[in-house]
């Protein structure tokens, strides 16, 4: 009778000819039902080689497909959603590891190349890996499927999750139908259908039927041309997550105020006008997403709804949006707009005449703004008292302290001089200097403009002393330096990218210069003419100007922090990356101060905002 083999399972760490043997901290951990590794080699014998060290990151869980917990799979995935993934250090730089993964709770098996991605199997250096260690608890997760056939291949009812999501490409298939196999999975949990286009997905109709998956969590139908949210939604009272975002939506049903679980729903960037009444009222929602629709009306009771997001153009629909409406005073658009004036309407004429768009004249007359130019030049040495200083130290009067957070000094950005800039617009104080301050280029702290009309022969330069850091501890020996500019009074042209919102009606001609690659170039040039350094040489800073945002512009995002509406804000000073004094936002953005023009004529720069922008 041959004896049993009591011999315990050999670990292996082989890379090419190496053996390596794993450092007494690798270490397998099993934690929420999953489980994730990270192993270390010791140093290689007398080559002298580097240890390498693989590692995965996340938690892998294992899913239900079969009663004993194990995954055997080739890496890298195919599947971009495989919660899966290894890295590789202490290698020759760009290798990774290809090959098959062997998962189970109590061994990890790694067979496969360490090569380059470019390379081929047989370009690579061979890798074999087994690490055996104590059982851990694991939690098998029920099945994602990522396709309808791998769905179709196991019992209907063992199906949880199935995500369809389709990448675009020339080839990537159309249909005219909802995939109504879906429907035979009446144990599904989650349901997502994410096409490449809403012209992949022409069907308009949802299945009365899909209110038949009672299991149903999350549903989430993305990019089709379904127009109406039906009736049946209502039945799906499992439900917490719904979306139905860029598509084609015109109408929702009153049924879904019967979701009582439903947490968050998303119907962004639709062609929605309207919404029930009842959606405000749904007792679990706590995030609604109505981006990118054209509302004519909005229930007030949405206001109600924790984390809302709305197009600022529409909160006027259903919530007070009247800025400081204890205090009375008028203001105007008139003195900010370039057609109030004659020399800046014959600027942007003659402009326009010269690049072929005076048709545009009449819209951009309704928006163009006077706008003030400066452009940085000598560093300003001997410093100018009270004179205009980007950068530097600001000359401040007695009684006027320099802004700081626990001692710490803001960071301090410019001083205006507006004596020598009163004869070049209206709508600024006619004496003093602002100053324009801000406490770090963290997007949640805080800007503080400072007005003040003192003898300039009281003013003091400010000196920091020594040793000091500011509120972001940068030491301000590295302060911006001080430098002089020169102004001018231009014309700003709308920005018109992502800007289809903004210019609707008898301005919608201007949508049509952003949607033309020869006219939008066109435009561009003269707005950098009016706007921008001519021979690039100087660092440009605006007041009063368009600025470019990915998205919101700062009036919209000054609205929604403090209401009004986007044209009664004003961009006050807008500051630009310049190498002269040093300024840097972020990569290469902007920073920019908005006031409001009710605060702006009462001189009130208390409640002034401020917002970076960048790539």
């Amino acid at each position: 009778m041959t004896p049993t083999s009591t011999a315990p399972p050999q670990d292996v760490f082989q890379i090419g000819a190496t053996s390596f043997s794993f450092s007494a901290d690798s270490r397998v951990v099993f934690e929420d039902g999953g489980m994730r590794f990270d192993f270390k080699a010791e140093h290689a014998p007398e080559q002298g080689n580097p240890a390498p060290h693989l590692w995965s990151s996340g938690l892998f869980h294992f899913d239900d497909r079969a009663g004993e917990p194990h995954r055997v799979f080739s890496y890298p995935h195919t599947d971009p959603d495989s919660p899966f993934h290894l890295y590789v250090q202490g290698v020759a730089y760009g290798l990774r590891f290809f090959g098959q993964v062997d998962l189970a709770p109590d061994r990890i098996a790694l067979h496969g190349v360490l090569r380059q991605e470019h390379h081929d199997d047989s370009q690579g250096t061979p890798l074999h890996l087994v690490r055996h260690f104590p059982r851990g608890q694991v939690r098998p997760k029920p099945r994602d499927f990522h396709s309808l056939q791998a769905a179709q291949a196991v019992p209907a009812d063992t199906v949880r999750h199935l995500s369809l999501r389709q990448q675009w490409r020339p080839d990537t298939p159309r249909t005219d139908r909802f995939p109504e196999e879906v429907l035979a999975f009446t144990a599904i949990e989650s349901l997502i259908l994410d096409y490449a286009s809403t012209g992949h997905a022409r069907f308009t109709e949802l299945p009365e039927e899909i209110g038949t998956l009672q299991q149903l969590t999350r549903l989430d139908l993305s990019n089709t041309s379904v127009q109406h949210l039906p009736d049946a939604i209502g039945q799906l009272g499992q439900l917490r997550h719904l979306a139905m975002s860029h598509g084609m939506l015109t109408s929702v049903s009153e049924q879904i105020a019967q979701l009582p679980h439903l947490e968050r729903l998303d119907l962004s960037y639709n062609r929605l006008t309207s919404l029930p009444e009842a959606i405000g009222h749904m007792p679990s929602l706590k995030a609604l997403n109505l981006s990118g629709n054209a509302f004519t009306s909005l229930p007030a009771s949405i206001d109600r709804i924790e984390n809302l997001q709305v197009d600022v153009r529409y909160l006027p629909l259903f919530r007070d949006m009247r800025y400081r409406p204890e205090i009375d005073v008028a203001t105007s658009a008139e003195p900010f707009l370039a057609s109030s004036s004659p020399a800046h309407a014959a600027l942007l004429h003659a402009g326009l005449a010269r690049h072929g768009l005076l048709a545009h004249e009449p819209a951009l007359l309704r928006h163009a703004r006077q706008a003030l130019r400066w452009r940085t030049t000598q560093p300003d040495a001997p410093p100018v008292r009270g004179g205009t200083r980007f950068g530097g130290a600001p000359d401040l009067p007695p009684g006027l302290p320099y802004p700081t957070t626990d001692g710490k000094p803001w960071h301090f950005y410019a001083q205006l001089d507006l004596d020598a800039i009163a004869g070049l617009q209206s709508w600024l104080p006619r004496t003093g200097r602002l100053y324009f301050f801000a406490q770090s280029q963290d997007p949640s702290d805080g800007v503080r403009v400072l007005h003040d009309t003192s003898p300039r022969s009281s003013l003091v330069p400010h000196i920091w002393g020594t040793e000091v850091d500011s509120v972001d501890d940068i030491d301000v020996s590295r302060a911006y330096r001080g430098y002089r500019a020169v102004v001018d009074a231009t014309v700003s042209l709308p920005i018109l990218y992502n800007a289809h919102g903004r210019y609707t009606g008898d301005d919608a001609g201007l949508m049509d210069i952003h949607g033309d690659d020869a006219l939008s170039e066109v435009y561009n040039t003269l707005a950098e003419e009016l706007s921008f350094s001519p021979d690039n040489q100087h660092g440009v800073h605006l007041q009063n100007a368009f600025v470019f945002t990915q998205h919101d512009s700062p009036e919209e995002q000054s609205v929604a922090l403090q209401r009004g509406n986007p044209g009664e804000w004003v961009n006050l000073l807008r500051l630009g990356s310049d190498r002269h004094p040093g300024f840097e936002f972020w990569d290469a953005g902007t920073l920019t101060f908005t006031i409001h023009r009710k605060d702006l004529a009462l001189c009130d720069f208390s409640r002034v905002l401020g917002f970076i922008e960048s790539s």
